[in-house]
């Protein structure tokens, strides 16, 4: 199972379509699944929503971030770089707090350069159907001292009959979860992380 699938495979619980006993994870605590299995199947964490509803919420962990102090770890699915640019003068602030932002999307563009912004590098988009975190959206604070919160979503894929508006904004859809609980949120930072160790030694891509 590659990393997008493991993230998939979170927001499917969090649907109630599967539990994490059936959902074939690599283990990194064989006492999480449990906790994990209530957690995400906790009531309003799931959601559909389009790339408007993702940017408020969005918004709302990166603000908290911008604001909170002390020591956290962040981390972002942009699944292009170029999509960061609107968002230039936030993630700037973000990087101000001195802690560490990685940030996850494909090299459309280079993204400009900051001390503590960690840019990890992910594929050429493959096609909706097929598991890459190039469709995942996530935006994760994770400071297990104070507050921790991530959202969590994927791309899904548009019928083939559907019409499409004038706006990508309306057009593109996002099935996801949006947590506090830190189990979640530590399972998520796992397989990021997990990721970006690969990346690192040559193995992911």
């Amino acid at each position: 199972m590659n990393h997008a699938e493991e993230l998939n495979k979170l927001i499917e619980i969090a649907s109630h379509r599967a539990d994490f006993q059936a959902a074939g994870f690599r283990s990194f605590n064989e006492e999480a699944p449990p906790a994990l299995d209530a957690s995400l199947k906790a009531g309003n964490l799931f959601f559909t929503t389009s790339v408007l509803g993702m940017e408020a919420i969005s918004h709302v962990i990166e603000d908290q971030a911008i604001n909170l102090g002390g020591n956290f770890t962040f981390y972002t699915g942009f699944q292009k770089f170029s999509r960061m640019l609107p968002q230039m003068e936030r993630y700037k602030k973000l990087c101000q707090t001195g802690n560490p932002i990685n940030i996850f999307g494909i090299p459309d563009i280079s993204p400009w350069g900051e001390p503590n912004m960690h840019v990890i590098t992910l594929a050429k988009v493959p096609t909706l159907d097929e598991s890459s975190l190039a469709h995942n959206w996530f935006v994760v604070l994770n400071n297990p001292r104070f507050v921790s919160m991530a959202l969590v979503a994927n791309e899904q894929p548009r019928p083939k009959n559907s019409t499409r508006t004038t706006s990508k904004l309306l057009f593109r859809n996002f099935e996801g979860f949006w947590t506090y609980d830190q189990a979640v949120i530590d399972r998520v930072t796992g397989i990021l992380d997990d990721y970006i160790n690969l990346l690192n030694s040559g193995v992911a891509r």
